[in-house]
């Protein structure tokens, strides 16, 4: 059973990384899958609206094409989740070990524009500068083609759900035992447009990020 298949058993808020030694919790993915956010979805970490801080770093995102959108979002546990960072060598959870496996990244307005990523099964991403391939098809449920990396996509006011429509890539440019930074470039279309006989369009996501380990 994959790290998907055992999110959909645990739930949103099955556990908190209270391993770690703060009194931060975490919530973990949705069981919905790529594309199959609409705007205003939980992300894979909870949290409402909030003014942005940057202090323990930033995500900055760029939508052009036949939506356009611009956003920001700050730091902390409720951006950035990496195994490493986060507990002892050798501590598990329900999601399996918190070892290198364990990354998620978000990107979050807190007003219904969300990117975010997650290592599909038991990938590893070591601490050090990397490209990764986010294919078509990969979905947070760890279902289509094989990736390293899945993705959740939401776009405000679009009324419709968003997928992948080429290949898209996460590029870590810095990563230690302090920080991470890098960007990402996701292509997206209009998922419904098969069903409605309508499209809203397509776009292209481009992001930058630079987050500092929170532990």
């Amino acid at each position: 059973m994959n790290r998907y298949s055992l999110l959909v058993l645990a739930g949103i808020a099955a556990v908190s990384l209270s391993a770690c030694g703060g009194s931060d919790p975490h919530a973990f993915p949705s069981s919905r899958s790529t594309g199959d956010h609409r705007a205003g979805a939980a992300p894979f970490f909870g949290g409402g609206p909030a003014a942005v801080d940057t202090s323990s770093g930033s995500c900055n995102v760029t939508v052009t094409g036949d939506v356009t959108a611009t956003w920001a979002s700050g730091g902390g546990s409720s951006a950035i989740g990496y195994g490493p960072w986060l507990t002892a060598p050798g501590t598990t959870s329900v999601l399996g070990p918190l070892d290198e496996s364990f990354f998620i990244l978000n990107c979050d307005s807190n007003a219904g524009n969300y990117v975010g990523f997650i290592t599909n099964s038991d990938v590893e991403i070591p601490m050090q500068p990397a490209s990764y391939p986010v294919p078509v098809g990969v979905t947070a449920m760890g279902t289509g083609s094989a990736g390293p990396l899945g993705t959740v996509i939401t776009l405000d006011g679009t009324d419709t759900n968003w997928m992948l429509s080429g290949d898209g890539e996460l590029v870590i440019t810095q990563f230690d035992d302090h920080h991470i930074a890098g960007h990402f470039t996701l292509p997206v279309t209009d998922a419904e447009a098969a069903i409605t006989g309508t499209t809203k369009g397509n776009a292209v996501i481009n992001g930058t990020f630079e987050f500092a380990n929170p532990g």
